[in-house]
């Protein structure tokens, strides 16, 4: 307890440093700031070691997202290619615009 109130006194007397009035800060604020500065506690998920098996599902992951956005961005360009070379439609306006109706008697 006594590393959490220490790292709590820190981030303060940093905020003081910094020019914040600590009077004046929202207690949501407050409470952010000292979360940030706590030191996790000894049974913190993230200090226990990670098996193998997280590494190697991580770097699948990893290597899946990389091959989708790589792929992805082959086929937008195939796609601009494509689009290039295509006939551009005409409106239904356009295609009648020649069109003279004829008066009516």
């Amino acid at each position: 307890m006594i590393a959490r109130d220490e790292a709590i006194r820190a981030a303060l007397k940093e905020m003081r440093r910094g020019g914040v009035d600590i009077d004046r800060a929202p207690q949501a604020a407050l409470d952010l700031q000292i979360d940030a500065h706590t030191p996790p506690e000894d049974d913190h998920p993230a200090l226990h070691a990670r098996g193998g098996g997280d590494a190697e599902d991580l770097q699948a992951f990893v290597y899946a997202i990389t091959e989708y956005v790589y792929d992805l961005t082959d086929r937008y360009a195939e796609f601009k290619e494509r689009a290039k070379f295509k006939k551009s439609r005409i409106s239904a306006a356009q295609m009648f615009a020649s069109v003279v109706l004829p008066k009516a008697p």
